[in-house]
Formats: structure tokens, C-alpha cells, sequence
């Protein structure tokens, strides 16, 4: 069973969250979903589940590929 870690305070999410797919598609310009879950297992985007679905919260994701720019690295 997968651990789920948060390693974000709790913030506002923005409805409607995202699936994996359309932040690959919409956010990051064509990455696979299975990559975008890597990197939410990995820690590198921040997640919600919802059941045993993973979805993300817009803001959040796009402060976190910001905080990667702004210290020179890709998510």
C-alpha cells in the first residue's frame, strides 16, 4: 500500500481538481500521466487523494514547478 505523505501545510484547494492527465497535458505541455504520479509519489508535486484517487490542486502544482524554476531545476 502506497504511504501517502503531505508535505505541504493544508491550503484552499481550487475546484476542479486535476487528474494526473490534464496536469501532464495542460500544466507541463504533453507529459504522460504516469509520469506526472512518479512525481507526485517522488514528493516533486504536491497531491491530494481523494479515495484511492490522486488529484491536484492547480495552485499548488504551479508553485511548486515555480519554487523548481527558481532554483534552476525541472520538477
Amino acid at each position: 500500500m502506497d504511504h501517502h505523505p503531505n508535505p505541504e501545510p493544508a491550503e484552499p484547494l481550487v475546484f476542479p481538481l486535476l487528474t494526473a492527465h490534464e496536469v501532464g497535458r495542460d500544466i507541463l505541455g504533453g507529459v504522460p500521466a504516469k509520469t506526472v504520479s512518479l512525481y507526485a509519489r517522488e514528493g516533486r508535486l504536491p497531491c491530494v487523494w481523494i479515495g484511492k484517487h490522486r488529484r491536484f490542486n492547480r495552485p499548488s502544482v504551479e508553485r511548486a514547478l515555480a519554487r523548481a524554476a527558481g532554483a534552476g531545476r525541472r520538477v
